[in-house]
């Protein structure tokens, strides 16, 4: 039950919990408003500044990247936002950078998902996974184990889905992580 005076809201579509207008966090904040007691955004270089650096969030080969896919069942197009790593299942899925989890749950089409807040409006989220390691709040360093790779929602088996957002609009990930 939500504290008197609130009203429950569903996300809008596009949007992760957590996120607001311009892809902002609640753990980030927003200019000119307070945050939760005890978080930092990290430096704009902090995350930005390790553009094509960063490890890969599993082991595993990318099956679907960025960009329009036609559903082979339906012939639906739609755009990719982020990527498909195929993973074994119960792979370790680990934080790209530092940052603070924002959210952890299950939603639909994505199955169970973790959100790590990056600072500076930058967001990466995991999702498809059998279960996260870290909680709403809990600060990860790069290369955390945070979650393992899972079917959740899936229909392909166990993979990953990854992206990365920056103020909520996606960013491709072949750009900031570094090259196998």
């Amino acid at each position: 039950i939500p504290p008197a005076g609130r009203a429950t809201t569903r996300p809008r579509p596009g949007r992760f919990p957590g996120e607001r207008p311009g892809g902002e966090t609640r753990e980030s904040g927003r200019r000119g408003r307070r945050r939760r007691r005890g978080s930092r955004d990290l430096p704009a270089a902090g995350f930005a500044g390790k553009k094509g650096a960063l490890k890969w969030p599993a082991k595993g080969v990318v099956e679907a990247g960025v960009g329009v896919e036609e559903d082979e069942v339906y012939g639906a197009r739609r755009q990719r936002k982020g990527w498909d790593i195929r993973a074994r299942f119960l792979a370790e899925v680990t934080a790209i950078a530092e940052g603070t989890v924002a959210h952890v749950g299950w939603m639909r089409g994505y199955g169970n998902v973790l959100v790590v807040d990056h600072g500076d409006g930058y967001l990466t989220i995991h999702a498809h996974l059998a279960r996260a390691e870290k909680g709403v709040g809990d600060r990860v360093a790069a290369g955390d184990l945070v979650a393992y790779v899972g079917d959740t929602a899936s229909s392909k088996g166990p993979f990953l889905y990854f992206e990365i957002r920056h103020r909520g609009r996606p960013l491709d990930p072949a750009e900031w992580l570094e090259r196998k």
